[in-house]
């Protein structure tokens, strides 16, 4: 059941219309929403009411650029300096995107418990460049679309996987979450990897691991994105790249081990976790979805946003970072498709553990599978 229209028109007092936009532009607004991101309603009533969630994600967009300093008056379509503006979530109530899109799980605290921490002597005098950018050393392969399904944590692995046996080998393959999703089967209760409803990436490495390694998208390809159905574990794969082991890239966030912590993650090492970036490659991380990220635009994402462990809900790929300017920024890849945010990406201002971003860093050491060729059965 949708949130009740009490709570959009709540939202829309929040600023009032004079001073934001009057009614003839927000319905001017709506017309061009319709035309750019094709939209048709089936009713007059259906539209009636995506009219009034519209407005009031067009004004909360305003409130939240005001909060970064940015004018009311901005075009909230093509102005480059909006961080927030009309997107294609525009029509839809927070709660409703929430329910499907993302859904990181943390596993249960045994399973962290194993999990080491890099090497610091790995690192020791390493240094770091003020901006890195792995996608233009053809180490990132194109954003995804997760679409119905809640597998931005096996993305998150797939994407750690094809990064780092690209680094190494020089080849970079589409390797598929899809196996990812269908076949680990560590879900007790709706908890733990339930593919479309949510998994955990330390968990999920550890199924890869088990296996002997994971398929390329051609050989299992993706079907979950369309349908939001998990579907049956395929027996014929084969498998391509093996994870030799994997390791947080810092200290995780570590009060208690508990998933339901709600204490503050204040102390988290982002210098750390820059230079690991800048020396190992691109970083899996496990985040909150922060306010106003459906209606992200470009720019940096600076708004208040929780870093408990207990909010952590989506899995994304630090591919870079910059420090050059004034407010130094992650570089993120996001599962959402092109059409989200800069291409697919959002950039989350660094120095703060801004939505946790460094709370749960994981990073995967691989090799070409052993048996490349060999059926694998699961």
């Amino acid at each position: 059941m949708l949130a009740p229209l009490t709570w959009v028109l709540g939202l829309l007092v929040v600023i009032p219309l004079a001073a934001a936009q009057s009614e003839h532009d927000l319905s001017r607004m709506w017309q061009r929403f319709q035309v750019d991101y094709k939209r048709t309603y089936s009713t007059e009533m259906e539209s009636a009411k995506r009219f009034t969630i519209f407005k009031a994600n067009v004004l909360t967009a305003m409130q939240m650029n005001a909060q970064q300093g940015i004018d009311f008056s901005w075009d909230l379509f093509d102005d480059p300096r909006c961080v927030f503006g009309i997107t294609k979530f525009s029509d839809k109530f927070p709660e409703e995107l929430r329910r499907t899109l993302p859904a990181q799980q943390l596993a249960l605290s045994q399973s962290h418990a194993r999990v080491p921490v890099l090497s610091t002597t790995s690192l020791l005098g390493a240094g770091y460049e003020k901006a890195v950018d792995w996608r233009v050393k053809g180490v990132v392969t194109p954003v995804r679309n997760q679409n119905k399904c809640g597998s931005c944590w096996a993305f998150s692995i797939a994407q750690q996987m094809e990064s780092a046996h690209a680094i190494d080998t020089g080849m970079l393959l589409n390797l598929t979450q899809q196996q990812i999703l269908s076949c680990d089967k560590n879900c007790v209760g709706g908890v733990g990897d339930c593919g479309c409803d949510g998994g955990d990436v330390v968990t999920g490495c550890e199924y890869v691991q088990k296996v002997g390694g994971l398929a390329t998208l051609d050989n299992y390809p993706d079907t979950s994105s369309s349908t939001g159905i998990t579907g049956n574990c395929s027996s014929g794969f084969r498998r391509a790249v093996r994870i030799k082991q994997f390791s947080y890239a810092v200290p995780p966030c570590n009060h208690s081990r508990d998933p339901r912590d709600e204490r503050p993650c204040d102390a988290q090492d982002e210098v750390g976790l820059a230079k690991v970036v800048a020396s190992k490659g691109p970083v899996s991380v496990s985040l909150t979805w922060g306010p106003g990220w459906w209606s992200y635009k470009g720019g940096v994402y600076d708004s208040t946003c929780s870093n408990t462990v207990a909010d952590i809900d989506h899995a994304m790929q630090i591919v870079g970072y910059d420090m050059s300017g004034a407010k130094p920024y992650w570089i993120v890849r996001n599962t959402f498709g092109t059409d989200f945010g800069i291409g697919g990406y959002i950039h989350i201002a660094m120095g703060k553990n801004k939505c946790g971003i460094a709370n749960e860093a994981v990073v995967v050491e691989v090799e070409p599978a052993i048996l490349e060729s060999a059926r694998v059965v699961v």
